[in-house]
């Protein structure tokens, strides 16, 4: 009767560790002329300028601008974030920000006016500043920079 309820336990906390574990934080849909910007408090107008700042047991954040999810950032006590996503300019679908390359340039014209781009690779943000002029950045150094201006 004791191994019974040992094995029970053990599955028991096995199971509530691997739903824990288990828990992966996905991008919510974006409601266009919907949603609001969690920082700037505008509509979010076009999905290729947005971002997501995702956390568990917290609402989701959601930026009209690439911008505004890093001004957010640099007002925030740096608490660890979960899942912080954007999408591409030219592209379907999120990305983790982290693994994004960046182009920012005056001569794109986004949501609040920052020029910031995503873009999936080096190679696509290297041919859109051929067009577009700027600079290419990672997103560390696009946090690093935001940090600053605090």
């Amino acid at each position: 009767m004791k191994l019974l309820a040992f094995v029970g336990a053990i599955l028991l906390l096995s199971f509530f560790v691997n739903s824990c574990l288990g828990h992966k934080l996905a991008p919510e849909e974006v409601y266009i002329n919907e949603d609001s910007c969690a920082y700037c408090k505008m509509l979010i107008s076009d999905i290729h300028f947005s971002a997501q700042l995702l956390k568990l047991d917290a609402e989701t954040k959601k930026f009209d601008d690439v911008v505004c999810l890093l001004n957010y950032l640099a007002t925030q006590n740096q608490a660890r974030e979960e899942a912080i996503y954007v999408y591409p300019f030219q592209q379907k679908g999120w990305v983790k920000a982290q693994f994004a390359i960046y182009l920012v340039s005056e001569n794109i014209s986004t949501p609040m006016g920052s020029g910031i781009c995503v873009f999936l690779d080096r190679g696509e943000a290297e041919d859109a500043k051929e067009t577009y002029g700027g600079r290419i950045a990672t997103w560390d150094e696009l946090l690093e920079e935001f940090a600053k201006l605090d």
